[in-house]
Formats: C-alpha cells, structure tokens, sequence
C-alpha cells in the first residue's frame, strides 16, 4: 500500500473496496444505507459498515444518498468515520460513472493533485 497524503482521499464504489487496492486506506464511498450496517455503493454493491467509530447512528432509509468517509478494512468493510447526507434526487448512476472514468487509466491525469509550484 502506498503512503496516503494527509486530507486526501479516493472516491470509490463497491468493485473498487472489493479490489482491496484500497485496503487501510481512508476512502469516500457514496450509496445508500439499506439496512443496519449495510450500505449499498453506487454499483449496487452492498457492503458491510462497521458504525462503531461513527458519532451518529446512521438512519436506514433506502431514498437518501449519503458520502461515507472511513478506512478500508478488507473486500466487504468499510469502518465509517464521517456520513453525509446528499439528499433524494442524487443520480448514483452519474456518479458511478464519474468513479469509472476516474479510475480509468486514459482520464487519470485529470483527477491528480497538482504539483505545488515555486
């Protein structure tokens, strides 16, 4: 794993946790919570929420989107920090599409942090 800049983090969905390229890195993943400790990315993937380090429970309702940032434990866990809400007209879909094309080796270039200048 490389070392992770301080105040960054990767936005991923469920096949990129389950890549486990993530793995003990803090990330942001976007979906929706569909049940206690279940969330579900913006693929569709659902995947397990470890809540313990969270300072609100998270409210289970399957029409609001919500950002999790917290670490990457394995395949199938996040351990969640931070919720936001985002609200009940977010397209998951678009958003899943930004997540491809951020990943994708053609377009990467696009989303690197800038180098600091002198």
């Amino acid at each position: 794993m490389a070392e992770q800049e301080d105040g960054t983090y990767p936005r991923i969905n469920g096949a990129l946790l389950q890549s486990q390229q993530f793995e003990g890195m803090i990330v942001s993943a976007v979906g929706r919570v569909v049940g206690p400790n279940t969330f579900q990315t913006s693929d569709g993937t659902n995947i397990t929420l470890d809540t313990d380090n969270i300072a609100e429970a998270l409210v289970v309702d399957p029409n609001m989107c919500v950002e999790i940032i917290g670490s990457a434990q394995d395949a199938t866990t996040l351990m969640a920090f931070v919720s936001r809400n985002l609200g009940t007209d977010m397209d998951l879909h678009i958003y899943d599409q930004m997540i491809t094309v951020q990943q994708s080796s053609q377009y990467a270039h696009y989303f690197q942090e800038p180098l600091a200048s002198n």
